[in-house]
Formats: C-alpha cells, sequence, structure tokens
C-alpha cells in the first residue's frame, strides 16, 4: 500500500498521467484476492473453531522495522524523476503514518483473540503471525 500511496503521489496525480484506471484496478483487485482468502480462514477460525497451527516463523520486531522501511518508498527510485523526488521529511512521514497503520493494525488483532475462547484465540493469533511472516517473507524471496 506504501508504495502504491507513494507512486499516487508522484504520477498517478498528475494530469499527464492517463493509466491511472487501469494501475488502480490492477492495485485493488490483487489487495482484495489475497485478503479474501484470509477473511475465509479467519471466518472458519472464529465462526467454526477450526484450528490453525502457525507454519511461519514468528516475525521480529527489527524484521517489521526494516520492513516498513523498505516498503514506505518504492523499490526503483531510479524511475523517479528528480523533480518527483520525495523530501526526507516527506520519507520519513510516510514511514512513520505506515508504523502506525501497521500498530493499529496489530492491537485490532490482538483484541479479537483476547475476545475469543482460548483455543480459538491461539488459532487466530497463529494465523496473524503466518500473515506477519508473509509481508516479511515475501521480501527474503526477492533477494
Amino acid at each position: 500500500m506504501a508504495r502504491f500511496d507513494f507512486w499516487n503521489d508522484v504520477s498517478f496525480t498528475q494530469t499527464w498521467y492517463s493509466a491511472k484506471p487501469m494501475d488502480t484496478e490492477g492495485y485493488f483487485e490483487n489487495l482484495l484476492k489475497s485478503r479474501r482468502a484470509e477473511i475465509g480462514i479467519e471466518r472458519a477460525i472464529i465462526l467454526d473453531g477450526m484450528p490453525y497451527q502457525q507454519q511461519g516463523t514468528t516475525v521480529t520486531k527489527q524484521q517489521w522495522e526494516e520492513w516498513i522501511a523498505e516498503h514506505s518508498v518504492p523499490e526503483d527510485m531510479e524511475r523517479v524523476p528528480d523533480y518527483y523526488m520525495p523530501e526526507d521529511s516527506v520519507v520519513s512521514a510516510r514511514v512513520n503514518r505506515l508504523k502506525a497503520t501497521f500498530q493499529r493494525w496489530i492491537a485490532a488483532r490482538h483484541a479479537i483473540v483476547a475476545a475469543l475462547p482460548k483455543e480459538q484465540g491461539i488459532s487466530y493469533d497463529n494465523f496473524t503471525a503466518d500473515i506477519h511472516w508473509n509481508f516479511v517473507k515475501r521480501k527474503e524471496k526477492e533477494e
């Protein structure tokens, strides 16, 4: 989302950029397909009591910090013309906004765990850990 947000700032919002509808449609289609699969698992855990075993590694705070910093601006910065290059303060603000978003998301998921019966809470927590791992794992696959 942060990369999309960056490109929205530097190109999609420009009057000369004509492919915005196609880019946004493709982006949100992929985002929603991924989220739909996750919601199916969450629903099975919460409503049906499906047990879920964590499959990935637990993400450390340092891995989160690195992921957030790296995903706050696009990887292909060399494609960005100098006159669109964000100032350090803009990048810093973007990193802080992404951190705050993840903190709220994580807090909301912890609140769901606390509200569920113990076994379901453990399953939901395990699934949350795997969602976190999927973010970091994608980065490691690229390297």
